[in-house]
């Protein structure tokens, strides 16, 4: 995970599943043990994940609108084209429009943005 630093992750403790051979083993980990290597596994993605949306800050991306914001009816949430979202206030921009956002800051996965127009988006 250090090396590679992945945008972000998808992280579980293993746990059996009939018929597999796994499963069948006897020296299965303690679930303390899973637990704490897991915690561990998604603080440092979490780092990893900031610290690559902190990239961001200051660029321009091309975000599409998907919805209202679940914090606020006057903001937006979009995706870039890396699937990253970003959250903008509300202006004259529709569902399913491609729009320029200006990221001003990144918090936790989501990134936070302003909308150009296209004048400054060139």
């Amino acid at each position: 995970m250090e090396e590679i630093k992945f945008d972000s992750a998808f992280n579980f403790k293993y746990s059996p599943r009939r018929g597999t051979k796994a499963s069948e083993y006897d020296d299965q980990i303690d679930e303390d043990v899973k637990q704490d290597r897991l915690s561990r596994v998604i603080e440092l993605q979490k780092k990893h994940t900031l610290e690559r949306n902190l990239d961001l800050v200051g660029t321009t991306q091309i975000v599409l609108v998907e919805k209202e914001s679940k914090r606020s009816n006057q903001q937006w949430a979009g995706r870039t084209d890396s699937n990253k979202w970003v959250i903008f206030d509300k202006k004259d921009v529709h569902i399913q429009d491609m729009i320029p956002v200006q990221i001003r800051e990144a918090k936790g996965i989501t990134l936070r943005g302003e909308l150009l127009n296209q004048a400054e988006a060139a």
